[in-house]
């Protein structure tokens, strides 16, 4: 059974719940997909501050995080189009469950940058530092308290059901060290690390 237990954690089932209940009147077929962190080229201003040595952890980084590379999630979608039926509830993550901290500290040690600070919900709020790098969205307490929840809670989630039914056969990145390791051989896009403009106010993928 569910029981989330952060405000986005409480949406997510609620959702879950009412597409049930209209996919159980056959209005749609319905297949969910449970993620972790989606990260991939291209796909997080988070990757590219870290590589900068810009981004601190959120809590102690203790807590256990799932991962999954942007194409493996592609591969996975493909598949559930074309050959998996409707009503069923698939988990995607890579093969290795680790410390949140760790995608960090992966990051500092293969660019030769001291490990990424650890810093407490007091210290992000008080120093401003999501809203300077992520956008002024993160200049609600709100809204920080809720991300710092999300991020240090355990979101372990096991992958052995998307594997068997062939979802996740053949992993391209079975860890996020082998993703991390592609994305930064390749150059640094063109990225402004100052804090965005007020006039931006849409989410930032993390």
């Amino acid at each position: 059974p569910v029981r989330p237990d952060t405000v986005v954690g409480t949406a997510l089932c609620r959702a879950e719940e009412s597409l049930q209940r209209m996919a159980a009147q056959e209005l749609f077929p319905l297949r969910i997909l449970r993620l972790p962190h989606v990260y991939g080229p291209s796909r997080e201003r988070t990757f590219e501050l870290a590589r900068h040595g810009q981004f601190p952890v959120l809590g102690d980084g203790k807590n256990l995080m799932c991962h999954l590379h942007a194409a493996d999630l592609a591969q996975a979608l493909l598949h559930l189009c074309l050959s998996v039926p409707p009503q069923q509830i698939y988990q995607l993550c890579d093969d290795h469950c680790a410390p949140y901290g760790d995608y960090f500290d992966f990051i500092a040690s293969q660019t030769g940058l001291p490990l990424p600070p650890r810093i407490s919900e007091a210290e992000a709020l008080r120093s401003g530092i999501l809203a300077q790098k992520l956008g002024p969205h993160l200049q609600s307490s709100a809204v920080v308290s809720e991300l710092y929840q999300f991020m240090t809670a355990e979101q372990a989630l096991s992958n052995q059901r998307s594997k068997q039914d062939g979802l996740l056969k053949q992993l391209r990145y079975p860890s996020f060290r082998a993703g991390l390791a592609e994305m930064l051989k390749s150059p640094s896009p063109t990225l402004p690390l100052s804090p965005p403009t007020t006039a931006s106010t849409q989410p930032v993928n993390l």
